[in-house]
């Protein structure tokens, strides 16, 4: 994100399980959802900077394709 200068991005082919909110060790935060099974595929996240994070007040996943964020 720092070498494109962008805060927010979004990530495709997530290979986790569920749903959830990480924060990276940088400080960015990754929120993603993916079908809950054994194939670890379609699922889908959004990239986040510090300032960014703050800003976000609440997501929900929508389906292994869409995540819903408000700010």
């Amino acid at each position: 994100m720092a070498k494109r200068d962008r805060d927010v991005m979004g990530l495709s082919e997530t290979h986790w399980t569920g749903q959830g909110k990480t924060q990276l060790q940088s400080g960015e935060t990754i929120i993603y959802t993916v079908r809950d099974d054994d194939t670890h595929r379609r699922g889908v996240g959004i990239l986040m900077s510090k300032t960014v994070t703050r800003a976000l007040m609440d997501w929900s996943p929508v389906s292994e394709r869409i995540i819903k964020e408000s700010k």
